[in-house]
């Protein structure tokens, strides 16, 4: 994810439309990375 955040800020105002595009795959890959985490909180709880 910080590799987005990256070239979010490499592209900055040079080029918004890869900008905005970055921007939506970060926020995608953040939504994903917080369901994995909810899934190995959940699963090591159901191991205890």
């Amino acid at each position: 994810m910080e590799h987005y955040r990256d070239l979010i800020r490499f592209f900055g105002d040079k080029d918004p439309t890869t900008r905005i595009m970055l921007e939506g795959i970060l926020a995608q890959e953040e939504d994903h990375a917080n369901d994995m985490h909810d899934l190995l909180v959940a699963h090591e709880a159901s191991r205890s």
